[in-house]
């Protein structure tokens, strides 16, 4: 029960090797060397062959070297600062640099665009309903007026940009996240060596990425959704009042809107209360019209609000969209749990009917984890494995859940040995690996392109899009494949916004038109030249390349056209206005090149004064 799973979970990262588009969950070996993959393989081998042959040989090993850590001076507070320490120096040995993935850049450019009183250009966002604060997005408010304030603290000290402020508030907020998680598993583990696997098993989630500095403004509800379980179990235990878990709560909702997923939870946690409060929800003559009235209101604000953000649920209507029941979309909630981790969802279906009646902790956490788990299942989920933030919010609730049913199983003791001795390093391994990625800008700029090879849920046209932009702008090369792929989309475009996409189209044929230049490959740099400036004729730069290309064919009439049409459409474009004087005098229009000269002396002397030397005579 614990084996098989992860042995079939080793496999998968195998075939990720060579399936990464697909297998986007355990596709982290595909982006190391060779060895990477070999040390992966041979530490997985060793830790079965240990946790087979010598299980006993090492609990009692990790017994004893717990035993050390309770000795003076590396128990209670020493042993925690050593702990948390530990954890933000490895957050901050694999910070993430690179902001490519999901909307990372766009959160990070909206709050340089709000710093500088530019707000009223943000328009994507659905603000909040309040004067001076519509440009703050109303479905994480708290969560993004944390992180500006906390951009404008960095850049007021020391020229911090956005991206510094995701990451050290990651950073810090990591160091209370690992604090819960032990606490957690002091709370729940019955032996030392039991509360070490909880901790173990729950820190190594794939959740872990938010706090090495990831830019998708989820870290602080992650942090804040582990605080309300801690808070809700110790309620459960009657050593927190009722108001702490709802707090946490109230706080996760406004640092997100989808933490209201986590209301059966709180319902459960009001039933279960062991106060007055609890003991009058539990009468039938209360708790059943409240349940009536909690699902007509349930269903009202489905109907108003969240009616269209769900897949359709048979048929999609755009050629590239998935409905709700489709192998695309269940391969894509597959991979989102292939990458936070599968095992709390299989051990806790494994054991359902070793333990008849779980207790409230168990009874909570599932609650906890159904309502994330179905708002996932139905979510309109876009782009595939970049939202796989997203699609990771029930994967704490699960692991706990699983995690807890497992400890209260009748084979507890067996099972918890083989998780602490194979799936503790396993995972270990798996949210390393997966996390260095991201620490690494051109790691997380390759997944990027496979995943987009595969973008599921979107129509054909911006699959197409998408892929055509990660050449273009964000790997900077393969200029040809980002062309074919503007190419198919606007083929395949409904036709009103196009203009977008030939926009981006002429941009990536300027680019390929460098390419050819640097490989003196003139004839193909003026056809991607002319065709740049013919679906975009307000491109200044495309008339200047055109220019540009037609000097060094010695075609200067022509030369002398592109460069006044760029003149024309950027007139403080200095470099044109140099070029477009040497081209004049390549023709013998001394006159010509002399208005250049005049005008370029106010745009930029230095480079005016290298066109009188061509104007002086011999």
């Amino acid at each position: 029960m614990v084996f098989i799973p992860a042995f079939c979970y080793l496999v998968l990262h195998g075939l990720g090797f060579f399936f990464p588009a697909r297998l986007w969950g355990v596709d982290q070996l595909y982006y190391y060397p060779p060895y990477i993959a070999a040390a992966f393989a041979a530490t997985a081998l060793a830790t079965w062959i240990i946790a087979t042959r010598y299980p006993l040989a090492a609990d009692n090993r990790l017994a004893r070297l717990g035993d050390r850590c309770d000795r003076p001076p590396f128990n209670g507070p020493v042993r925690a600062a050593v702990l948390l320490l530990c954890f933000f120096l490895l957050a901050w040995t694999l910070r993430v640099w690179g902001h490519s993935l999901g909307d990372s850049s766009m959160w990070i450019a909206n709050m340089e665009i709000m710093r500088q009183g530019q707000a009223e250009s943000i328009r994507w966002i659905i603000g909040l309903p309040i004067a001076g604060l519509e440009h703050v997005p109303a479905h994480q408010s708290l969560d993004f007026l944390v992180h500006y304030y906390a951009y404008l603290l960095l850049h007021a000290l020391w020229g911090g940009t956005p991206a510094d402020a995701y990451r050290w508030l990651s950073l810090l907020v990591g160091v209370p996240y690992i604090a819960i998680l032990w606490q957690l598993a002091r709370l729940l583990g019955q032996t030392r060596l039991d509360r070490l696997t909880y901790f173990a098993l729950l820190a190594t989630l794939g959740t872990l990425q938010y706090f090495c500095g990831y830019g998708e403004s989820y870290t602080l509800m992650t942090a804040m959704m582990a605080l309300y379980a801690l808070q809700s179990l110790r309620h459960m235990r009657g050593t927190v009042p009722l108001w702490q878990p709802s707090l946490c709560l109230l706080a996760a909702v406004a640092l997100h809107l989808m933490a209201l997923a986590l209301l059966p939870s709180y319902a459960y946690l009001l039933w279960r209360d062991p106060g007055k409060l609890g003991t009058a929800l539990r009468r039938p003559r209360l708790y059943r019209p409240l349940l009536v009235t909690a699902a007509a209101v349930g269903v009202y604000i489905y109907i108003s609000f969240y009616r269209f953000h769900h897949p359709p649920l048979w048929r999609a209507e755009v050629e590239g969209r998935y409905p709700l029941l489709s192998v695309p979309h269940l391969a894509n909630l597959l991979n989102a749990l292939l990458l936070v981790s599968p095992f709390g969802l299989v051990w806790g279906l494994a054991t359902r009917r070793n333990r008849p009646s779980p207790d409230d902790a168990i009874r909570f956490a599932g609650w906890g984890a159904l309502g994330p788990g179905a708002l996932i299942c139905v979510h309109n989920i876009a782009m595939g494995g970049r939202d796989w933030d997203l699609m990771a919010f029930p994967g704490f609730f699960l692991a706990l859940w699983g995690l807890l049913r497992l400890g209260q199983s009748a084979r507890a003791e067996h099972w918890l040995r083989q998780a602490r001795l194979f799936v503790v390093p396993l995972m270990v391994l798996h949210t390393g690996l997966w996390i260095g990625i991201n620490a690494s800008e051109q790691r997380s700029i390759d997944r990027l392109g496979n995943l987009l090879l595969h973008t599921p849920n979107q129509p054909r046209y911006y699959q197409a899009f998408t892929r055509g932009h990660y050449y273009l702008n964000i790997r900077r090369a393969h200029y040809d494949q980002a062309i074919a792929h503007f190419r198919e989309a606007i083929a395949h475009h409904p036709g009103e916004g196009v203009e977008r996409y030939e926009h981006f189209l002429s941009r990536a044929l300027i680019n390929l038109a460098g390419d050819y230049h640097a490989q003196n490959r003139l004839r193909e740099a003026l056809a991607a030249c002319a065709e740049a400036v013919q679906l975009n004729p307000q491109y200044a730069d495309g008339f200047y390349n055109l220019g540009l290309t037609h000097l060094k064919m010695g075609d200067d009439a022509n030369a002398v056209q592109a460069f006044t049409a760029t003149t024309r459409l950027d007139p403080q474009n200095a470099q044109a206005y140099y070029a477009l004087g040497m081209a004049f005098l390549r023709q013998g229009d001394r006159r010509g090149a002399t208005g250049a000269y005049e005008t370029l002396k106010a745009l930029q002397p230095a480079l005016a004064t290298r066109l009188a030397a061509h104007l002086s005579p011999p």
